[in-house]
């Protein structure tokens, strides 16, 4: 997750560096017109991403206790 958020916030950045990325000839231009939904629609699926990369991890970690209290020896 951290990872992923790192590169996350290296695009952002390299975004907001770079202005339009899509250049200024008629393709540019008319990928411009839907690059502000499509940027917004990346940034909310790395958010996704992260979110079920710490709620896997948080499972790991319940699962993991489960087991230790299971493997402990009744005492």
């Amino acid at each position: 997750a951290e990872y992923a958020a790192s590169v996350r916030d290296e695009l952002r950045a390299l975004f907001a560096a770079q202005g339009n990325p899509l250049g200024d000839d008629q393709y540019g231009a008319q990928l411009a017109e839907t690059f502000p939904t499509q940027k917004r629609t990346m940034f909310d699926l790395f958010a996704a991403y992260i979110d079920d990369l710490h709620r896997i991890a948080d499972g790991l970690v319940d699962s993991a206790g489960t087991y230790e209290v299971a493997d402990r020896p009744e005492g």
